[in-house]
């Protein structure tokens, strides 16, 4: 039996927006995260005092 010739074609349709797309979406949850977690453990010396002054009776 003889083996019929064979072609192997390698397509490489992808480009490399996808990368940098993954790169971008991680640095924005790295910064995101990192904001997050300095406003709940970051300095607590900044109070927030509201005051609302209603018309009295």
């Amino acid at each position: 039996m003889s083996n019929p010739d064979r072609e192997v074609k390698v397509i490489n349709s992808g480009s490399s927006a996808g990368w940098v797309v993954a790169v971008v979406a991680i640095c924005l949850l790295l910064v995101g995260g990192y904001v997050y977690r300095d406003a709940i453990f970051g300095n607590s010396s900044n109070d927030i005092n509201i005051k609302v002054d209603l018309p009295g009776n």
